[in-house]
Parts: structure tokens; sequence; C-alpha cells
């Protein structure tokens, strides 16, 4: 008897395999569900696009800028070639390109990092690194380049991105236009450059609190720096007087809010 149930569940085994080996050659996974199988000349050459990128970036830690560039500009000439397009290195190339002054050049990169999506009617950031990074970075050369209007319509859509990712609450409590859950804000260079330095803070997965002085520098009066250095002291003494401070502070209640939950009382 054993042996004939030792046979039976070994066949049942056998079976299962050979069904799951079936399954995965057609494209499906247990339950039937489809998946897509990898056109391996596509993983090649996404494996090679994301080894010269990390390359570049060992160059660019290392200030080797023109070693750099010419690695990004290699995974680029791979990536045009790909089925998705998805390109990762154009923005590695507009940060080099912008460290090396050729800013005509970096705004282009920008432009592929990212570009207007007619299908959604919206701006897309094209490639795998982070959205907020790269959203801040272009708000910030923007702004170097006088260009207000395109700096301020890259806010307003990471204002729409509900699929951000950051590591903090989201800190925007001012608009260029009357909005009554916002506080209005002149369009200034200053002002631009304040909210990109702003969200380069909060996309940073270890915060550099030389972003906050510069914020500070730029906007005296945004209680959004101040917010983000008290969270670091809930601790000391005096912290119930500076969060009820900042709090009498707020415009709205948007911003109200955002107080309530970096720094809670």
């Amino acid at each position: 008897m054993w042996n004939s149930l030792r046979s039976h569940l070994l066949t049942l085994a056998i079976a299962a395999f050979l069904t799951a080996a079936m399954a995965a050659c057609m494209g499906q996974v247990p339950g039937g569900r489809s998946v897509g199988l990898r056109d391996p000349v596509e993983t090649a050459k996404e494996e090679a696009s994301s080894a010269l990128i990390e390359e570049g970036r060992a160059f660019l830690k290392a200030n080797r800028m023109t070693e750099a560039l010419a690695k990004f500009q290699e995974a680029r000439r791979i990536e045009l070639t790909m089925q998705t397009r998805v390109s990762s290195a154009s923005y590695e190339m507009a940060k080099v390109l912008t460290r090396l002054g050729r800013l005509n050049e970096a705004m282009d990169a920008y432009s592929q990092a990212i570009f207007w999506d007619a299908k959604s009617g919206d701006w897309r950031v094209n490639g795998v690194q982070s959205e907020v990074e790269v959203v801040a970075d272009a708000i910030i050369f923007s702004v170097r380049l006088g260009n207000l209007m395109y700096a301020q319509d890259l806010y307003q859509f990471f204002l729409r991105r509900s699929s951000f990712r950051t590591s903090e609450p989201i800190p925007w409590s001012v608009l260029f236009d009357p909005d009554p859950n916002f506080e209005q804000w002149e369009l200034t260079e200053k002002n631009l450059q304040a909210i990109g330095m702003m969200l380069k803070y909060v996309g940073q997965y270890s915060k550099d609190e030389r972003l906050l002085d510069e914020v500070k520098s730029l906007a005296p009066n945004w209680l959004m720096p101040d917010a983000f250095r008290l969270q670091y002291h809930t601790k000391d003494k005096d912290f119930p007087a500076a969060q009820a401070a900042l709090m009498a502070r707020a415009k709205t209640d948007r911003a109200r809010s955002f107080i309530a939950a970096i720094v809670p009382g």
C-alpha cells in the first residue's frame, strides 16, 4: 500500500512540474495568468546600458566628467535602439553637461529626461531613476537658464503626480496662482529656486541639511524648511513653544496639516 501511495505522489509531483514548465514556456504562471517573456536581445541591451550608467556614475563621483559623459552617451545610444526607448542615461548626461558648463546640451538632455507625453496630456519622467530628484534638478536648472515658466510647469506637474515617492510628507503649500488652499507666491527666480531645493531635499534618502540653509536664504519666511529642521528637535525642552510658533505662522489649512504631520505636538 505504501509503495502504491508513494508512486501516486511521485506521479502527481512530476505532473505538477511538467505543468509549471509548460506554463512558463507559454508565458503563463500557475492560475492561468499570462506573463510577458523577455526578449533576450532587449534584456542584453538593458543590462549593457545599466552597466555603462554605473560606470559613468563611478567616474562622476571621482569628478572625471569627460569619461562619465562618454559612458552615459554610449548608454544613451544603446537605449535608442531598445523597443521601450526608455532612457535613464539622459538625466545622467544632463547633470554632467551642466557641470561642464555646456548648458544648451544639458537642456536637450533634460528635455529627453522629462518630456511631454501627448497620450496622457502631461509631462513624463523618462527612465527608472527617482522622479522627485529629476524634477527637482530640472527646476533648478531651468531657473538658472531663466526659463521660469518651464520651471513652474514642472512644479505643477509634481503637484499633480500621485505616484511620486518621497520619504517625508509633501511640504508644498505654495502656488503662483490664486488658490484658497495654497499660499500665493510671486513668480521669481528666488522662489522657484527655493522650491527646487526643497524638493531636492525631500527626495533625498540621506538628508543634507545644507539644502535647508539654501532654501532659508532664498525664502526666509517660508515655514517648510523650519518644519523639517524642527522635526529633529522634538525632545528639546523648548520644542512645544517652537512648534506652536511654527503653527501660528501657517497661513492655510494645508500648511497646518503638514506641520501637524511632520512635527506633531
